[in-house]
């Protein structure tokens, strides 16, 4: 009788939940391919992800048989667009109290977490009225506990901390990158180092010299040159070279020395 005892006791031990031993937070890996994370705890929420098997997860909780994890790479999670400042291509801030991220790009998609005033986040895809961020804190899916399986205690490392000041510094560098492309966008570069600028030649009412070259609609360059030279072609289409002498941050065209002016052919 006690070795039946003694054998139940064992199976029960076999058979154990590897999840008893999980301390929150905890990774898990998923136990079977096509995983759905949802955005509720069941399955007529939508699908923000789809794992294959042996997919790492970062468990937060657990509510029922459903484990609130962590949106892993590539889940579904959009912001509207007017409730953010864009800091880059890639980097967004929230600019309001409280930020809903939806499942889906509609107001009617369920929330999957919410964002902070100033929060930064990485961002996936920009489709104009939404934006598709990458996972970031205070966002989150569910799975069933049935598809999943204790690894180790602890969260895993998941995307850089989008608040960090490297990534602050970067972002700001690629918007700085990106402005004084624009601003030298209409001009065309010599192998020398000077540029080449034309258009309509203008005074400048506003900006950081006396003269402007006028593209269309778009003023192609400023240009710093002698009044005597200058005032000669005023109101004609011009071609000029010269060297880059600035680069304003508060102008929507960099500035050039004059080397050379001549008339449009």
């Amino acid at each position: 009788m006690r070795g039946i005892v003694l054998l139940v006791s064992l199976l029960f031990v076999l058979t154990e939940p590897a999840f008893a031993q999980a301390r929150f937070p905890f990774t898990a890996e998923t136990v079977s391919d096509r995983v759905h994370v949802r955005a509720g705890q069941n399955n007529n929420f939508e699908s923000v992800a789809q794992l294959a098997k042996g997919a790492p997860l970062t468990v937060l909780d657990k509510k029922f048989k459903w484990f609130k994890v962590a949106l892993p790479a590539g889940a579904k999670a959009f912001v509207k667009s007017s409730y953010i400042n864009l800091l880059s291509a890639d980097l967004g801030e929230v600019k309001v109290d409280r930020l809903n991220v939806r499942a889906a790009p509609n107001t009617e998609a369920t929330t999957v977490g919410q964002l902070k005033q100033g929060q930064r986040f990485f961002i996936a895809q920009n489709a104009g009225e939404w934006i598709w961020i990458r996972p970031v804190d205070g966002v989150y899916g569910w799975v069933n506990e049935s598809l999943l399986v204790f690894k180790s205690n602890g969260a895993r490392s998941g995307d850089p901390d989008p608040n960090a000041a490297g990534a602050v510094k970067a972002a700001e560098t690629r918007v700085e990158q990106a402005r004084q492309a624009a601003r030298t966008s209409l001009l065309r570069k010599n192998a020398d180092g000077s540029v080449e600028c034309s258009g309509k030649l203008l005074k400048a009412e506003q900006g950081p010299a006396a003269y402007k070259v006028q593209s269309g609609s778009a003023v192609a360059c400023y240009v710093d040159g002698a009044a005597a030279v200058m005032d000669g072609f005023i109101g004609s289409d011009i071609r000029l070279q010269g060297k880059v002498k600035s680069i304003p941050a508060d102008a929507d065209a960099a500035v050039l020395s004059l080397m050379k002016i001549s008339l449009a052919l």
